[in-house]
């Protein structure tokens, strides 16, 4: 905001106290207008009725005003002259919080002149506000105008000529640029002297014309006299948050992760060095189980960029990462987190993360577990944040406090706020490291242990924390969900966690996964725990089927005190991989601990335990929302219908996740279950959690960099991709040919993809190396092969280029069936039978999926069937280039080959979480759901202001 006088903004105890000046009005009256004495307010300054008490002085440029502020969409929103979103797309064109005091106001855009003035009103106070947006360059602006008499008799400086009434401006403001309304307070009787308080004045709101296609804009609302200062104004903020991933975690789990997050993103690099070739490296066991046989990334480890298809021992051009189902690399480089921003993303909770057993176990080193604690990795990761801030405070910035976060975004930057999310804080690992008695003098001594490491943490900047992770630790229980981390929390603290069956009597918070000792994992793994010098205890009976199991163990009373102390320091608590007796606790003391007040509570990457497919024993026929495989099972980490009425009672946020494999469909859901571990089920989710919390907004958890994967494409060989590890659910050819034509036919379904501005590009085999979706079907032999052809033609590479064909051609193979293919397709070969491989002849098997009624009578069988796979992949193909209403999005690329696409490559990498909306917003995801998430990092704020203030209040 530009104005002609300094303007504080925080007011002042002396503004507080001081009177207003007395009114003179016999000194000042005057001005021509014939009024012995004028109104002492401004009618009509919220423009709720109208132009009442206004009037058009000249031109056209106030024709059609005011406006209803619940009109105003993000997309005609500009600021420095720019839309909120520059990616395209219209999954951000959402409601927007403009600022707007009630239900109207003033808001031009126009290439015309206009002026209107307000009717002459008595100067009776000594502030006079008012909120104002619009075009930088003083082409638009609000005036206080006063007769030239009077300005002359109190002594202020006309700024202009007397207009036609003899008033001159005295005060003028012109907005920052930003159409987002910002308040503007004038003292009208400064301590210097000049007041102009007594004085006849009106307010003159001025467009002056713009030369074409530029648009003038002027935004303006809540003008009044006020008697003291008005307090700080905040606009309502929009954005979308993030509020748990771990853009730092190459700082933990033991060097794991390769990749880093600043620099030109084709310096990525590759990770030959760390994970040796496709991921072989023996001494990065973890590495090799989760990510054995990926190719290896980079650009500039060599010098050249690979163009065609790698040879076996080239490891450069971005093919193996980033990728929608990777697990040990960085994918929230600073280019693809900036992208997000551009997309909308305003707000991320930046989370320390780490895993003291899977550090060692990432090193092969003798499993040395006292190797990198929890606590030595905090300081590191929380300066890598800080560096990265450093790097790109241009955009985004580190907020300490939701005031700075605040500010950050109402300047359109992003908001990083720390968190921590380890296995213990501190290194308070076990039971015993404190006192188990719950007495006062107990938990005393508690409190002075534990003050300043919290006190510390604060300072820090951290402000959200997880008391508990991925292992019972000192402070309590953790949800039971995978049999790992029981190994995990018996190294950690020498201690299995005791489970026991779920007991609860409603069926919608069934917990079903088995993850006790006597469950078929212990088996599995029976013989590695043995090699970590592990006792075995007695292995207990397997629970009933259908029952999984849950922690016996809640919050100690060291894990009490230590909620009541992040609570006493305003910080954010996240009850995710708290058990469920810990978080019963957690919401006890939340919600009793001051009168009156309820202590938010936060599930910040999570989803609903309702929406978790249910049990399907290993011989049953397949039935809708039931699943055979037991990580599809509901479990203790997800949130149960009571726990969802613990955030909606204490006003707390969720943050859903994106890792999802599968899903049940969601009551009334408006998007089709069709497609497990794509968009579809992320919407699943976030439809019913949104119709659980209906006036919370819902946030995004990403849970990124933990080695977690995102939504699957929805097109090309990887669609489907959540029934996977459905399909070797049992041995009986019949109920793997079911799942596998669910598959099938979900993947053949499919419409409406994500529409870019640039042809895609990228036609090498990395992209289409997936064959399991075409097992048992009649594109078989040459489903991906397809996909890649259609792929190839869409670059408009030259199919006659004896590059391309060499670059196509697999190793041992004497035919490129994709070259062949798209030949076939685009009817410059296979328009007679001729000869294949093997009897296979792809162009003409192509050729037929386009003309089938060009089958002769001498076509083999197989060119006949595989012609029908053809068709069906191809209909799919043109299905997700439909054309749709919304604008292209801007197609992100690495390099002179990789490029990224959403409908091919789901969520690659952090940057394409834009993508996913406009996907989601495709596929139909309602608009109140996707206008929720751009309205949750205003909630995230307030849940951290509330947070603050409860916890200001709570004694130590």
């Amino acid at each position: 905001m530009r104005t002609l006088e300094s303007l504080p903004s925080v007011q002042s105890p002396a503004a507080l106290t001081e009177p207003a000046p007395p009114l003179c009005f016999a000194a000042h009256l005057g001005g021509g207008q014939g009024i012995a004495r004028p109104p002492a307010l401004i009618r009509n300054g919220d423009f709720e009725k109208g132009l009442t008490a206004w009037h058009v002085v000249s031109g056209k440029g106030f024709v059609r005003q005011p406006v209803a502020a619940a009109t105003i969409r993000s997309d005609q929103v500009e600021i420095d002259g720019r839309p909120l979103v520059g990616l395209g797309g219209d999954f951000w064109h959402t409601p927007f919080p403009i600022g707007a005091n009630s239900g109207h106001l003033i808001r031009v855009v126009t290439r015309s002149a206009g002026i209107l003035d307000s009717d002459v009103f008595a100067v009776s106070q000594r502030y006079l506000a008012f909120r104002i947006g619009g075009s930088a360059g003083g082409g638009v602006g609000l005036e206080l105008r006063v007769p030239a008499r009077a300005a002359r008799a109190v002594r202020v400086k006309a700024l202009d000529a007397a207009d036609a009434d003899g008033y001159v401006a005295v005060r003028i403001a012109t907005p920052n640029g930003s159409d987002v309304l910002r308040e503007a307070t004038w003292d009208l009787a400064p301590r210097g002297g000049g007041s102009l308080v007594g004085v006849t004045a009106k307010v003159r709101l001025r467009v002056r014309s713009a030369q074409a296609p530029a648009r003038r804009r002027l935004l303006v609302d809540h003008i009044r006299l006020e008697r003291r200062r008005p307090p700080a104004f905040h606009p309502p903020l929009w954005g979308w948050a993030d509020i748990h991933c771990h853009p730092m975690a190459q700082a933990g789990f033991g060097d794991l992760l390769a990749g880093h997050l600043h620099g030109p993103v084709e310096d990525l690099g590759n990770c030959l060095p760390q994970h040796g070739h496709e991921h072989g490296n023996l001494l990065k066991p973890i590495a090799m189980a989760t990510d054995g046989g990926r190719l290896n990334d980079g650009s500039r480890a060599a010098s050249g960029w690979t163009t065609g298809t790698p040879g076996p021992d080239d490891e450069l051009g971005f093919r193996g990462w980033p990728a929608f189902d990777d697990l040990t690399h960085i994918k929230t480089h600073q280019a693809w987190i900036r992208r997000a921003w551009e997309g909308g993303q305003r707000l991320m909770v930046a989370l320390v993360v780490h895993n003291q057993m899977l550090a060692a176990l990432t090193n092969a080193s003798s499993l040395n577990f006292t190797a990198q604690s929890d606590r030595d990795t905090v300081e590191p990761q929380v300066q890598m944040l800080r560096e990265f801030v450093a790097h790109n405070r241009d955009w985004c910035g580190l907020a300490p406090t939701p005031e700075v976060a605040r500010d950050l975004i109402e300047h359109n930057k992003m908001a990083f706020v720390l968190g921590i999310e380890t296995d213990s804080v501190n290194d308070w690992v076990r039971f015993t490291d404190f006192p188990q008695a719950d007495t006062g003098p107990n938990r005393t001594l508690i409190h002075d242990t534990i003050h300043d490491y919290f006190a510390y943490l604060r300072r820090l900047g951290i402000v959200q924390v997880n008391l508990v992770h991925l292992s019972d630790n000192a402070f309590g229980g953790m949800a039971i969900y995978d049999f790992m981390f029981l190994v995990n929390s018996l190294q950690r603290t020498g201690t299995l966690p005791t489970t026991k069956p779920w007991a609860g009597t409603n069926p919608d918070e069934l917990v079903a996964r088995p993850v006790s000792v006597g469950s078929t994992l212990w088996d599995v793994l029976e013989s590695t725990v043995r090699d970590l010098g592990v006792t075995i205890p007695q292995a207990a009976a397997p629970g009933t089927y259908g029952i999984g199991d849950t922690n016996t163990v809640g919050l100690t009373v060291a894990g009490q005190e230590a909620l009541l102390e992040a609570m006493r320091l305003g910080m954010v608590i996240d009850t995710d991989h708290m058990s469920e007796r810990s978080e019963t606790t957690a919401h006890g003391i939340a919600t009793r601990t001051v009168p009156g007040s309820l202590y938010p509570l936060v599930a910040a990457h999570n989803g609903a335990r309702f929406m978790a497919p249910r049990p399907l024993s290993a011989t049953a026929a397949p039935v809708p929302g039931s699943r055979r495989s037991q990580a599809a099972w509901p479990s203790e980490a997800m949130k149960s219908e009571t726990q969802l009425e613990h955030i909606k009672e204490t006003k707390g946020i969720f943050g859903h996740g994106i890792a999802g494999a599968d899903s049940r469909e969601a009551p009334g859901t408006t998007v089709l279950n069709n497609l497990p571990g794509s968009s579809r089920t992320v919407a699943q989710g976030l439809q019913y959690v949104a119709s659980r919390l209906p006036e919370l907004p819902i946030a995004l958890g990403t849970d990124w960099n933990a080695l977690l994967e995102g939504p699957g494409p929805r097109f090309g060989p990887h669609a489907g991709h959540g029934l996977e590890g459905e399909v070797g659910q049992g041995a009986d050819p019949a109920w793997q040919a079911a799942i596998r034509t669910e598959r099938w036919d979900g993947a053949a379904a499919q419409a409406d993809g994500v529409a870019y501005d640039a042809p895609i590009r990228d036609w090498r085999e990395f992209r289409f190396d997936d064959r399991a979706l075409f097992e048992g079907t009649p594109a078989e032999v040459a489903g991906h092969w397809t996909w890649q052809a259609l792929v190839l033609l869409a670059s408009g590479a030259d199919l006659m280029s004896s590059e391309v064909a060499k670059a196509l051609t697999p190793h041992g193979m004497t035919v490129a069936p994709a070259l062949e293919l798209a030949r076939g397709l685009k009817g410059t070969a296979g328009a007679a039978p001729g000869p294949g491989l093997a009897g296979l002849d792809y162009a003409r098997a192509a050729f037929l999926a386009v003309n089938p009624t060009a089958v002769l009578p001498n076509d083999h069988p197989d060119v006949v069937k595989l012609s029908g796979g053809i068709a069906t992949i191809r209909g799919t193909w043109d299905a997700m280039q439909r054309p749709g209403t919304a604008p292209p999005m801007h197609r992100d690329t690495v390099g002179p080959m990789r490029d990224f696409d959403y409908n091919l490559d789901g969520l690659a990498h952090y940057g394409m979480l834009p993508d996913m909306l406009q996907d989601l917003r495709n596929i139909g995801l309602t608009p109140a759901v996707i206008d929720s998430l751009f309205r949750s990092a205003e909630h995230y704020i307030d849940v951290w202001e509330r947070s603050a203030a409860i916890g200001a209040r709570i004694p130590h």
